[in-house]
């Protein structure tokens, strides 16, 4: 368990050498358990998942919206897999009981209620469609949703980092006299 807990502090300890100043590192370890923590550095400053947004809020809008968007596929994600994985154990374990009501209701003699249990039959087969359905979509969801997360790290480095920034721009500019150079700080 020591040996466990040296390597994490070897790993944040390389993780915080290695930070450029100015820039996001998106730092991903595990702690006790294997349970899989996100942490978001900038400079001297860790943050969590919180924080980030909040930091990306108020300083680069279009690395927020793309973790946002991300955020929003994660959480839709997870919520149909949930959804798909609780209607398809529905419709797998009620089907087989409703194709037996049916088959038992053929062989009695005066055939009461057949249309109620083929109605069933047919209800459940939508279930087990629609949670196939929501489970295959929750697994396309959650990698883009987490790819767009992890890009906003690459957003907020390229566009919107005090050491990107330009110190001085030279452009070209037209007027009516004509065409000029314009330094811009």
């Amino acid at each position: 368990m020591a040996n466990a807990q040296s390597n994490d502090t070897t790993i944040n300890e390389t993780a915080i050498a290695e930070r450029p100043e100015g820039m996001i590192v998106h730092n991903t370890y595990h702690e006790r358990h294997a349970f899989e923590m996100e942490e978001y550095s900038y400079g001297e400053t860790e943050m969590n998942k919180k924080a980030y947004a909040e930091f990306l809020k108020s300083n680069c809008l279009p690395a927020y919206t793309k973790y946002h968007q991300g955020q929003q596929m994660i959480a839709a994600g997870w919520s149909l897999f949930g959804l798909g994985l609780a209607t398809t154990t529905v419709g797998a374990v009620l089907l087989p009981v409703a194709a037996l009501a049916g088959f038992l209701s053929l062989l009695s003699p005066d055939k009461e209620g057949i249309g109620d249990v083929f109605n069933t039959v047919g209800v459940l087969e939508a279930s087990l469609c629609i949670g196939i359905g929501m489970t295959i979509s929750s697994v396309v969801l959650l990698p883009i949703g987490y790819k767009y997360s992890k890009q906003s790290v690459d957003i907020f480095n390229n566009q919107c980092s005090p050491q990107r920034q330009p110190i001085a721009t030279l452009n070209l500019q037209t007027s009516s006299d004509g065409i000029g150079l314009a330094i811009t700080f």
